[in-house]
């Protein structure tokens, strides 16, 4: 199991958020450490995404605290969204030109990403429109990895690949992000948040809070179809998570005694509730 020894770079303290007079999140607590790699799962309607925009600086909290020490936050969306009128290669480059890099430069690290997500010379003249599904997410998240962000946010951008265009962006994404890069991401699968987090916390709706925390102990570098799929039968038997989902309990599928699971799920209440806050941070 990881383990983050030095201070969260980002934490949230008692974070609150409303639309109207609907309450979206409540009292939401949490760290991310740098170098780790979060997940949060839950139901639609839980305040995923809500929370997500939060840390993105896109919306701001109406009660509570929500501070980082992060430099360079980059977001990959649940579509591509690339720009239509630009070629790959420009797609790919389009943080480094915001960042005023030299054209030569930019073009040199372009082509040096697109090689590292299995794109072809060919593949960077061409347009958006001109590429598949998989390949334009391939572009999106090669964009936010080249400028090097220090917080990777991603909201859902495998959800509407194939199973074999995810686990080839699955690989990409654990070795691009391998050393220096913190990642938080937002899914409704919980197979796919053991494939590539550190720790899941678990959320729940109405209002939107965490009820759980899970830690995984094999580096996600190392994780198999096998150690996936195991250790996601044994989550959906956590009444905690079955609860979160709306699943019957009576449902629940039998996990094979004779072997170990490799999760450690802690219930929101036995979580540190009060954090200290740092002094010294950007707020999000």
């Amino acid at each position: 199991m990881t383990v983050f020894n030095t201070e969260p770079a980002m934490r949230l303290h008692r974070v609150g958020f409303r639309y109207g007079l609907q309450t979206v999140l409540d009292n939401i607590d949490l760290a991310l450490f740098a170098g780790e790699r979060l997940a949060l799962v839950g139901p639609s309607g839980c305040g995923k995404t809500t929370l997500l925009h939060l840390v993105a600086g896109l919306l701001s909290p109406w009660e509570g605290q929500c501070e980082h020490r992060f430099q360079r936050i980059r977001m990959v969306f649940q579509q591509p969204r690339l720009l239509p009128w630009q070629t790959t290669l420009n797609n790919l480059t389009f943080g480094l030109r915001a960042l005023g890099i030299d054209p030569r430069a930019r073009q040199a690290a372009g082509r040096s990403m697109a090689e590292r997500f299995g794109l072809h010379a060919d593949d960077l003249a061409k347009y958006p429109d001109q590429l598949s599904g998989g390949m334009q997410s391939r572009v999106a998240l090669g964009r936010a990895l080249i400028v090097e962000p220090d917080l990777l946010l991603m909201d859902e951008p495998f959800s509407a690949l194939d199973i074999g265009h995810k686990a080839r962006l699955y690989d990409d994404l654990v070795r691009l992000t391998e050393t220096r890069t913190s990642m938080m991401m937002i899914t409704h699968d919980l197979l796919e948040a053991v494939r590539l987090a550190d720790r899941i916390l678990v959320m729940a709706p109405s209002p939107g809070r965490i009820v759980a925390e899970i830690r995984l102990g094999l580096a996600a570098a190392l994780r198999d179809d096998l150690y996936v799929h195991h250790n996601g039968a044994a989550l959906m038997q956590n009444p905690t998570v079955r609860s979160a989902f709306n699943l019957p309990s009576s449902t629940a599928v039998s996990v094979s005694s004779h072997t170990e699971t490799d999760v450690l799920i802690t219930p929101v209440d036995s979580m540190n509730a009060n954090p200290t806050p740092n002094a010294g941070v950007t707020g999000c």
